[in-house]
């Protein structure tokens, strides 16, 4: 299972709900036993949180700019954040 979250959650680490200062196309990944939290910046100034229940890797595809394999798994089954 894959979903967005909002930043101002109150359970989400301020460690990974970083907004501004990132590169384009940085990822930083957040482990829990079950679960991996996802900040990805897919444009400039533009941090997307996704939250799944993939398999804990930090797998990215070089193929499709850098994204890691939650953002592709997330556009894949949802009309798509970062086309």
């Amino acid at each position: 299972m894959v979903g967005t979250l909002r930043k101002n959650e109150s359970d989400i680490s301020p460690k990974i709900a970083i907004t501004g200062g990132l590169p384009f196309g940085s990822s930083h990944f957040g482990l829990d036993s079950k679960l991996t939290l996802l900040n990805y910046v897919s444009t400039k100034n533009r941090c997307i949180l996704l939250l799944s229940t993939m398999p804990h890797d930090r797998k990215v595809c070089p193929e499709e700019d850098s994204k890691p394999e939650i953002v592709l798994s997330y556009n894949d089954t949802k009309s798509g954040v970062d086309n």
